[in-house]
């Protein structure tokens, strides 16, 4: 049967059932035709074929034509964020391939947890403005004839994803329920709306709720069996779908991440979550373009609230530093690696987001080292440079309670980079006050510092500065998403490649602090090609923890040490190996605690 949309009252639209006539169908009971809607389904909704089902696109997962002749496709020029040093951390790690030893790519930029076309896809909302409706008629307000509706790689993973659920059920008990969130402002309601124009390209039912309400039931329950369920509704409420709605064939809700909403739809659903990625620089200048605004003002906005569209574009007011400055106080003021507080009535509210970024968590498989995201989870870092920076600072009147919350905090995956950082924050405000390097470096103090600019594979410091030449040089990387290590110490005679938000060691880190290494010389005018002693040192705040960490990073650097140049190539993916496998024969492993008062252990 074919099936039209329709409205509830309370602005909820819905799919009714129609008569043997498609281009003139009626509404379910109860029910009343919204044009709006109805004007979309005509535009989207697929001839009917020979058999008197809907025509297919390409392939039964594939854009159906309706909707893959309106996107067009815009290939952007991202390097002005590159070069500038504000690339999203959403992208992959790059690597810098002119390096003076051209160690190679990064053997994990792989599209498991990086990938995406180089294109970005949009539809330009002045050509199909009948497909403006909801928000993205408020971007034709707004825009103008530059209106345009994103159509995010995200998007298209998820509907690829969901679809192929229903296509190979992993179990017969299993019901395509899908709760999708992420970092607030990211486009998720877009995506909803992404979700409905393709449904309905295919001729599929749906249902598409953008507001809480009652759903008269007999008049529903039929349709529903055969139906998608959209629901676009962010509100700070208890509010769930009806359970009426879990008679659909699939239902969706796309929201922000609001821990009791979350917790009530997965249990009354059987929903598994599934968690959207944040701006890739590539979507940043594509719209940037789009819209001719000025790079430099995206710039200023990226650097302060990071890869978020709705603050980049216009959505929502630039965060300011006092408002940043507020909303890090409110995260301190209670555990602030608790991502998703509880205000006194118990409804969520989330500073932290405006603090944290919130990713899908990267997971690396023992056993063939490869990265990918386990989109169930998430992982947080700070929404930008210049909020971690602020955090450090208005951390220190806080270090006491933070330093009792690190423990637990650095054994969770979810919040162990933010945790990292703040040790290292917490470290670094130590040794500029007095207190001395760990031994392992001759326990002297630090005798200048320079922030790193760039990613791991690719960034510079500020060559101009009197520091540079001050040893130990303790080097800060600028970037929140920094791989491999939170700080590097160089002295006369050893380097040290310093991690306080570890996981579990894997060989790939060993790979990038080779490449941290290929790049100092250029970087930060640190030369590495007569050093004999190349320390590890893992710093935390549990000294079992520490313990068990440096065994297996030992034992993990114990084996790469075993290959020869060839095999460790291999396992690497490095060029000059024979440099490579000199300076891994230089590597140890260490482990220290830290205390902000008593400075540094070793951890035998």
């Amino acid at each position: 049967m074919t099936l039209s949309h329709v409205t509830f009252p309370s602005s909820m639209a819905a799919q009714a059932q129609v008569s043997a006539t498609p281009q003139a169908p009626a509404p379910l009971p109860q029910f009343a035709w919204d044009s709006l809607y109805a004007v979309i389904r005509d535009t989207l909704w697929p001839p009917i074929s020979a058999d008197g089902g809907p025509e297919e696109g390409e392939s039964a997962r594939g854009e159906p034509p309706a909707l893959l002749d309106r996107i067009k496709t815009l290939t952007p020029d991202d390097g002005w964020l590159a070069h500038s040093g504000k690339k999203s951390d959403s992208d992959a790690m790059d690597v810098d391939d002119t390096d003076g030893e051209g160690e190679g790519d990064d053997p994990n930029d792989g599209e498991d947890v990086d990938g995406g076309p180089p294109g970005i896809r949009y539809i330009s909302l002045k050509a199909y403005p009948t497909l403006a409706f909801e928000k993205l008629a408020q971007e034709v307000d707004w825009r103008g004839d530059k209106a345009t509706f994103v159509i995010r790689h995200e998007y298209g993973l998820f509907m690829e994803h969901a679809m192929s659920r229903l296509s190979s059920p992993p179990d017969d008990s299993y019901r395509a329920r899908f709760f999708v969130t992420g970092q607030p402002g990211i486009g998720k309601c877009f995506g909803c709306y992404y979700f409905l124009f393709r449904l309905l390209a295919m001729g599929q039912s749906v249902f598409f709720l953008n507001a809480p309400t009652t759903v008269p039931w007999p008049a529903t329950v039929k349709a529903l069996r055969n139906s998608w369920v959209l629901v676009d509704i962010d509100e700070k409420t208890d509010w769930t779908p009806p359970e009426i709605f879990n008679r659909a064939r699939c239902v969706v809700w796309t929201s922000s991440p609001q821990e009791s909403r979350m917790k009530k739809f997965l249990k009354t659903y059987g929903a598994e979550k599934w968690y959207m990625k944040a701006w890739s620089s590539k979507e940043i200048a594509a719209v940037t373009e789009r819209l001719a605004i000025d790079q430099t003002k995206i710039m200023g906005r990226l650097a302060t609230g990071g890869p978020v569209a709705r603050s980049l574009f216009g959505g929502t007011p630039v965060p300011t530093p006092e408002s940043i400055e507020k909303d890090i106080k409110a995260a301190l003021r209670g555990n602030i690696f608790a991502f998703v507080p509880v205000d006194a009535s118990g409804e969520g509210i989330q500073p932290v987001h405006r603090v944290f970024l919130i990713q899908p968590l990267v997971v690396i498989d023992k056993g063939s080292e490869r990265a990918s995201l386990q989109r169930t989870d998430y992982s947080a870092e700070f929404l930008s440079a210049h909020i971690a920076h602020t955090t450090f600072d208005l951390a220190q009147d806080h270090f006491e309670k933070i330093q009792g919350q690190l423990a637990a905090a650095l054994d969770t995956s979810t919040t162990r980079s933010v945790a990292g950082k703040l040790v290292e924050a917490m470290m670094h405000r130590a040794l500029t006050r007095g207190i001395r390097l760990p031994a392992v470096f001759g326990a002297g103090t630090v005798a200048g510092t320079l922030k790193l600019i760039g990613k791991a594979g690719t960034f510079v410091c500020d060559t101009a500065s009197a520091d540079i030449a001050k040893r130990p040089l303790y080097l800060r990387p600028e970037s929140p998403n920094f791989a491999a290590v939170d700080a590097i110490l160089a002295t006369d005679n050893k380097l040290g490649l310093i991690q306080a938000s570890l996981g579990d060691s894997h060989r790939r880190d060993f790979g990038m602090m080779l490449r941290i290494m290929s790049r100092l010389p250029r970087g930060a005018q640190v030369d590495v090609s007569c050093l004999g002693d190349v320390i590890y040192c893992l710093v935390g705040t549990d000294p079992e923890r520490v313990h068990k960490l440096v065994a297996e990073a030992s034992r993990t650097l114990g084996e790469l040490k075993m290959f020869d140049a060839q095999k460790l190539s291999k396992e690497l993916s490095m060029r000059h190996t024979k440099i490579a496998h000199r300076r891994l024969s230089t590597f140890r492993v260490v482990g220290y605690t830290f205390h902000h008062e008593h400075g540094f252990k070793e951890v035998s």
